[in-house]
């Protein structure tokens, strides 16, 4: 397992924090990574999609209560579409065109918690891909000519 840290170089202070297959990632983040300093991100499993978001100074940071919502999320959206493909199969073999119907609106449902889930927060500035592979990790974050950039291993994320 990989070990990740992020180094702030702006001259700003930062939110970050680490997104594990859209979630936010447990003990991750910091609201507080000051100028100059580095953020231990810890230990990471390798080969699982992450991305890495960058939040202003002023406003919302992250919390265990992010997680919860991005839970309650994603189950939603499973709930809705696993209903919608049972309740349309069965209203299909029955022809029944009321069980097509919500089965629609089952997959509206499932679309609209699922794209919620993927939103970025409004006070985000950036999110980035990371790939995680078996090297350690170190990231910084500079302030670029139009805005703020990541860069790792001397390429820009």
């Amino acid at each position: 397992m990989p070990h990740i840290s992020v180094k702030n170089n702006t001259n700003s202070h930062l939110k970050v924090g680490f997104f594990v297959l859209g979630m936010l990632h447990t003990r991750r983040w910091t609201n507080n990574l000051g100028p100059g300093e580095t953020f231990d991100a810890g230990y990471f499993p390798s080969l699982l999609p992450q991305s890495f978001e960058i939040r202003q100074e002023r406003g919302g940071g992250f919390d265990e209560k992010e997680i919860l919502r991005r839970l309650a999320l994603i189950a939603t959206a499973g709930a809705s579409g696993t209903a919608a493909v049972v309740t349309g199969t069965v209203g299909v073999l029955r022809g029944s065109a009321l069980k097509l119907a919500v089965a629609g609106l089952l997959w509206n449902v499932a679309h609209a918690a699922g794209a919620q889930c993927a939103q970025e927060a409004p006070d985000s500035i950036k999110r980035v891909k990371v790939s995680v592979g078996f090297s350690n990790i170190k990231l910084v974050i500079c302030t670029g000519e139009a805005d703020i950039e990541v860069w790792q291993a001397g390429k820009r994320l």
